[in-house]
Parts: structure tokens; sequence; C-alpha cells
């Protein structure tokens, strides 16, 4: 039997046995799908004494662990390859009644095939679609850059090392990568080694419906969680135009950012997806009938590393513009409503101002000369008081606010966690411009940006100059020791991974010819590429 063949079919055989355990984000799950993988490469490496395994615990509240992997060249060498991917899937809501099924692919496909939309009922009722949480969101990929890892290191044709990550978390906060690193830091001193390339197997996806193309993608995403708290001036309704309502003014803000085509980041004629609204809400505890002084949101927003002052500076006067059209029509409002009662009641006529985390800070300092020392406490406190690192650093402006006289509304603009930065590698690069090449040659078509947040993203910190202005408009930053070690591991990347539709959703799926018969064989020829053997 031709070897490509074979490892097809235990990239199938693994994937399966991955998909039938549960290893949703946040559960103990996800600790033990990594046993699963930890025994299953000791297992399949056990004649390869060369080859280390290693599981590594990842600190959360639930059973988490991360794996790594490493086979040295034959000859020393400090040229390193890197293959990844996340072993933790999203939850199982989307199936509704379903979910007793969600790991069961035969059961699925069962259901579906009875399905209102053709193009489902036609995949349920094919061999070549494997459905089910995880088959293609990414324990496909996760099984076939095993296999691969396991075939280059029992041949040893690579003139250069190998290291595998398998990372839970990368659905929520990265936690499992960010554990691994101080274990890459260790590999690397150890053995000397130097990350040249990191491979991802994530998956890839058609991008409008009638979109047939296999991708491969030369550089990663950045994403930024913006804050916005709203600080309003607190009225009586039956006085309401004597105030600022937060939540009026919130809900104006998320309105007009969702979507919003001015902070839509673009390179090549490739356009990311615009901002979307991830979270609104106020303080209130209790019904009363006064309006809200306080409202928050956070924005998530795509970026290509742009420079930050530039960038900051176009997202504030952005939200300006916004607060000031809020203003206008709410003046509109007031006039017909005098005109309508013929009662001038009395108006706050003070526009909100639009000011950012850099700037109350400022204030702060100005007030009482330790914002600084201020901050630090409120972090302290903000740690004890919430496990959510977005509500943490919220926590820190509203204290930080508190220090200030009472005054005119505000919004303060913020940075929140996660932060992940973004790569975009160009033919200009050989290695980039030898995988591109590989790439066409294959039959896929080439995007310089993977369009979906990624763990590749911590292989990108790189520009210190940029991180600081970043951490100047953040409430709670990465630790700087946290920051040196993503930046000794830092190495071009790339994402080349399993084909099929719908993750996320019930109706995720696999094309399982591609799985099977293309992928493996794909990632190994990319890893010879970028050692240097075509």
């Amino acid at each position: 039997m031709d070897e490509w063949h074979e490892i097809g079919i235990r990239v199938i055989g693994l994937t399966r046995k991955l998909v039938t355990a549960l290893s949703i984000v946040d559960t103990d799950g996800e600790a033990a799908v990594a046993d699963i993988l930890a025994d299953y490469l000791r297992e399949q490496s056990r004649d390869l004494p060369h080859v280390e395994i290693n599981a590594v615990e990842v600190p959360k509240p639930t059973a988490c662990r991360s794996v790594l992997a490493f086979s040295p060249a034959a000859a020393d060498t400090a040229r390193t390859l890197v293959l990844m991917g996340h072993i933790d899937t999203v939850g199982l809501e989307p199936y509704g009644s379903l979910a007793s099924l969600a790991t069961d692919s035969t059961a699925l496909k069962k259901h579906f095939a009875k399905h209102e939309s053709a193009a489902i009922a036609q995949a349920a009722q094919s061999k070549d679609w494997a459905f089910g949480r995880g088959w293609l969101d990414m324990k496909g990929g996760v099984a076939a850059i095993a296999e691969v890892f396991l075939r280059e290191a029992r041949t040893r044709e690579l003139p250069v090392n190998l290291v595998l990550l398998l990372t839970p978390d990368e659905e929520s906060a990265s936690r499992g990568l960010r554990a691994l690193v101080p274990e890459l830091i260790k590999l690397k001193a150890q053995h000397g080694l130097q990350f040249e390339h990191v491979v991802n197997a994530d998956y890839v996806a058609p991008l409008t419906e009638t979109d047939e193309n296999r991708y491969f993608y030369s550089g990663v995403v950045g994403k930024f969680l913006v804050g916005l708290s709203v600080f309003g001036r607190t009225t009586h309704v039956g006085e309401t135009f004597g105030g600022v309502n937060a939540s009026a003014l919130a809900g104006y803000l998320a309105y007009g950012l969702e979507h919003d085509r001015k902070l839509m980041a673009g390179v090549g004629g490739e356009w990311l997806p615009p901002p979307t609204v991830l979270h609104m809400g106020d303080r209130r505890q209790r019904y009363d009938v006064m309006t809200m002084d306080l409202a928050e949101l956070f924005v998530n927003v795509f970026h290509l590393s742009p420079e930050p002052q530039a960038w900051w500076r176009a997202l504030l006067n952005e939200i300006r513009r916004l607060v000031n059209r809020y203003d206008i029509e709410l003046r509109r409002r007031y006039n017909r409503f005098v005109a309508k009662s013929d009662q001038q009641l009395p108006r706050y006529d003070q526009t909100p101002e639009v000011i950012d985390f850099a700037t109350l800070l400022a204030r702060v300092e100005q007030e009482t000369g330790r914002a600084q020392a201020l901050a630090a406490e409120l972090r302290t406190e903000a740690c004890a008081a919430h496990t959510d690192e977005r509500q943490r650093a919220l926590h820190v402006i509203r204290g930080l606010h508190g220090q200030l006289p009472p005054g005119r509304p505000a919004v303060v603009v913020s940075l929140l966690p996660p932060f992940y930065p973004a790569q975009d590698n160009t033919r200009h690069d050989p290695h980039t411009a030898s995988l591109i090449e590989l790439a066409r040659a294959e039959g896929l078509k080439h995007k310089r940006i993977y369009p979906y947040i990624s763990d590749m993203s911590y292989f990108c910190f790189s520009d210190r100059e940029s991180l600081a202005a970043w951490a100047a408009q953040s409430p709670v930053w990465f630790d700087p020791a946290e920051i040196d070690g993503y930046e000794q591991i830092a190495a071009r990347v790339c994402n080349i991974g399993p084909w099929g539709i719908g993750a996320h959703t019930a109706e995720e799926r696999v094309h399982l010819p591609y799985l099977r018969d293309t992928l493996p064989r794909l990632l190994s020829a990319a890893l010879h590429r970028l050692a240097g053997i075509e």
C-alpha cells in the first residue's frame, strides 16, 4: 500500500477518535484530548528514541494540558520548523436538540440527509463528507500534522529540527499556546534552536457560497478588542433632557460601529471582516427611575498591524463623529418635543467628549499625582473581583474615572484583552515565495492573510515600538516578561489546513478526500520546501 494512502487512513482514524472525545473549551475535556494525543504520539514513536513528547499543564480553572513534541534533525543544526494546531472546540449549543449527536458523524449524516437545504442534504448523503463538532475546526488538521510529524521524525529526511505544538484554549484566550512559550524557550536554549517558520493547520473554508477554492494563507490577521466606557450624566426620567443617558449613547455607538466600513482593514485586494460588537452592558443591579450613568461595550476589530498612532487617531475620530451625530439627533428630538408640547424643559447641552485611556490616566495624574500607583492598586483589586480579563480592565477604568471630580460626560476608549498581532508575509520572502509556488502547483489559491483569529499570532510579536504604543492604551496588558518570551520565539507563519464548511455551526463538516489524500502530503511538501528540499 502507498505510504501516503496509509497515512491518510490513519489521519481519518485519529480524527474520528478525537472528535468522539469532547474537548469543548473551558471544560475538562481539553485535558482528556491532550492525553489521548500524547499517548498516541508516544505509542507511535516508541521506536524513535530521539523524539521527545511532553504534556504541559495549562493554568485555568478546568483541567487543561498542551502537548509539545520535538524531533531533532539527524545532523546538528539550529534551523527549526514548527507544526501547530489547537485541540479545543467551541460548544454544542448550535446543535440544539441534536447536541447528543454532535460527535457522532454517522447519526448526524442520517439526520442532515433530510435537511431542507439541498447542499447540506447532498453532503450528508455523500461518503465524501464527515459531520460533527471538531472534524473541521480543527481536529482533522491536528490529526494531519500529528501524522506528518511522525512521518518526518521517522524518516529524518529533513535537515531541520521539528517541533509539534498541540494547544487547548485557542477558542478562548490562547492560554494553551501561552503556557508552551516557556517550554519553547527552554527547548531553544537547550538545543540552540532558531525558529524559522510556523506551519499551522487550521481550517480553510469557502469565502462565498459558490467558492470551491482551497487556500494557502501566508500570513495571519490581527485583532483589537476596543473598549468603550460611556460615562453619562444621570437624571430622573421625568426630567430626561437634563442628562446624558449612558445606555442610550452606548447603544447608538454599538449601532454605528457595527460593520463600520471606516474601520475595515485590507491589503492587496483582500479585505478583512468589518468590526462587530461583542458585548454591551450597564452597571444597574436593580430597577429605579434614574437614567444610567455608566454603560460599557467592546468591539472586535481586525487589523493588519497598522501604524499605532495613526490608527488610534482614526478610531478616536470615528467615535467622535458618532458621538456628535448622536448629540445632533437628540437636539432635534428635544426641539420636536418643545414644538409639540410647548414646554421649554431644561436641557443639558454639553456634548460628551471622547478621550482615550492614556488621556484618562494623565488627567488622574494631574488630579492625584499618583495615577500609576492607583492603576496598579485597581489591577490588584480587579484580579480579586473578576476572573474575566476584560472586566478587570473595565474595573480599572471605572476606578480611575472615579478619581476625577464630576464633569462633562465622556466616552473612554481603551484597548482590552485579548490582543493579537498580525503578520503579512509576501512573496518577497524566499520561503514564502516557495510556499506560494508549491500551493499553486497543487491547485491552491494564495491569500496573504488568514482571516480567522489564531494562536499563530503569538509568533508575531516582533515590533516592540508598536507594542509599547498599544500598551499605553490598555488598562490590562501583557507582563513584560511574557512579551520578551514571544519575541524569543518570533517566526514567520502560514496556514495549510483541511477544507470544509460550517465551522462553529451545527452543520460543521470536513471534505474527507482532501483531508485524507491531499493535506498530509501537502504539509510534508511544505516542510520540505521550507527546509530547502524540493
